[in-house]
């Protein structure tokens, strides 16, 4: 069985609470559904602090994004 394996490059608006403010976004896909499911998981299940004071001035809202390399590595 061949074990998926891309990067996926992901998407999260947070408040200056450290609170999404909206659904995850994919915005590059790996090509696979399992890999890019993950990616939206890890990123709307993240515990995410509040910004510093004087982080992003003037806005209510940043967007953050990760690009997340997934590869199978066999043990052994």
């Amino acid at each position: 069985m061949q074990k998926p394996s891309g990067t996926v490059r992901a998407c999260v608006d947070l408040n200056r609470a450290g609170v999404a403010a909206s659904d995850v976004v994919i915005d590059r896909t790996s090509h696979s559904m399992i890999l890019d499911a993950e990616a939206r998981k890890l990123l709307r299940t993240g515990a995410y602090p509040p910004f510093p004071a004087g982080a992003f001035p003037g806005e209510s809202i940043h967007r953050f994004c990760i690009h997340l390399d997934y590869s199978f590595q066999p043990s052994g």
